[in-house]
């Protein structure tokens, strides 16, 4: 049986490959072992395009190909352009959907919610849906309208993508969910079976890290791993590091937005810090970046809007203690003063005190860590693709007969 993924993202084609995100493409390979092809619908972009730095894993595989979604050739395209996308997606959608055995949808995206009406009207292919992010919540971050007439829209966008995402989930029997909050929040919203999913990273059991303590040199390296955009709430860590007395230093891991990033780079300028805090740029899962984990002390995440960060999973697989904020599905694994410091977002006069309490407080630095590691050992256990096969076998039985005879 042929399996279609709908992206969550853009995908780059530089005339003989396709490159996704780096997990996602582990991922699409895993998928391509159970099914007799997987289709990936993306909008592709040529190489070297904005989503770069985002884009990685060079996509190969005799059992992988790539139908291409139209995109916008403006990246500040406005909002009648990126209607007319989605009715070309709609055609082009519509067109192959008959073709198609089983369908993964990723939630938040507008194709997956193009896809699941076509599906409804034309296709009734068995599908299953994976939830990254409360999409009502991120609303306010991807609204790109915030002065001005347009501003007043904001309530309106968000109510539309509530709705979307609440009928897409409420077709699915099966929904996987990032994170607990998540889970608890539209437990009673679908009849479809909630399941919050292990972990989207390349990180395995073999690379748990023990370590009792961090914080043993003369200075500190602070560090943050993710992408860098505005709801990653950079900022205000870069405005929390004059307020703090010891000597620290923070490592930024991580592909960048480059309109943020240059926001971010002339904050460093305006606080001269530009030789306490560092780019280190993109750092694939691996040895690399597992090498960045164990050089420094302290693991700040101070999000705005989240699923769950994958990114706390591997920081705590490493032995550092972790401070990040209450948003999102992060409150759900996470519990203040045991595995992590918690603090409200946009805080950096919070950020810098939860800094210095860890670097202060010994014993408390410790038992971040110990709890941390208790935390994230149970769940390499099982790795994703493992869940999901169990899953289809149980929710999609008849289907997964089939699966087996490919």
């Amino acid at each position: 049986m042929k399996l279609t993924v709908i992206s969550r993202g853009a995908i780059e084609f530089d005339g003989k490959d396709f490159y996704v995100k780096d997990v996602f493409g582990k991922l699409l390979v895993d998928l391509s072992l159970t099914f007799q092809e997987v289709i990936l619908c993306a909008s592709v972009y040529p190489r070297k395009s904005a989503y770069e730095s985002y884009c990685h894993f060079c996509l190969r595989g005799k059992k992988i190909s790539v139908l291409e979604l139209p995109r916008d050739k403006d990246e500040n395209a406005g909002i009648i352009k990126r209607i007319w996308r989605n009715v070309k997606c709609t055609l082009v959608i519509t067109r192959h959907i008959r073709q198609w055995g089983m369908i993964y949808l990723f939630l938040p995206n507008y194709q997956s919610v193009i896809t699941y009406f076509i599906n409804k009207l034309y296709g009734h292919r068995p599908f299953w849906v994976y939830v990254g992010a409360d999409w009502e919540a991120i609303s306010h971050y991807t609204w790109r309208w915030n002065q001005g007439p347009k501003k007043l829209l904001l309530p309106v966008y968000k109510k539309v993508n509530r709705c979307f995402e609440y009928m897409v989930m409420k077709g699915s029997k099966l929904i996987l969910v990032s994170g607990e909050v998540l889970k608890n929040k539209y437990k009673n919203k679908t009849k479809g079976k909630i399941i919050e999913t292990q972990p989207e990273i390349n990180f395995r059991k073999e690379n748990i890290y023990f370590r009792e303590d961090t914080c043993q040199g003369h200075i500190i390296k602070c560090l943050f791993v993710g992408s860098i955009n505005q709801w990653k709430g950079l900022e205000y860590l870069i405005r929390a590091i004059p307020l703090i007395k010891e000597k620290i230093v923070l490592w930024i891991v991580g592909p960048a937005n480059k309109e943020y990033k240059n926001i971010l780079v002339n904050l460093i300028d305006d606080f001269n810090l530009n030789e306490r805090v560092k780019f280190k740029g993109y750092i694939p899962n691996g040895p690399d970046l597992i090498k960045i984990y164990r050089e420094c002390d302290i693991f700040i995440l101070p999000t705005l809007s989240e699923g769950f960060p994958r990114v706390l999973y591997e920081a705590m697989s490493q032995s550092l203690p972790i401070i990040t904020t209450d948003v999102g599905g992060i409150k759900g694994l996470m519990k203040h003063e045991e595995n992590a410091l918690i603090i409200p977002p946009k805080s950096e006069d919070v950020i810098a005190e939860a800094v210095k309490n860890i670097i202060r407080d010994t014993k408390k630095r410790k038992h971040l860590i110990k709890k941390g590691l208790e935390t994230v050992e149970p769940i390499f256990e099982i790795d994703q693709i493992t869940q999901i096969r169990q899953l289809l076998k149980t929710y999609f039985p008849n289907n997964y007969i089939t699966l087996k005879n490919t």
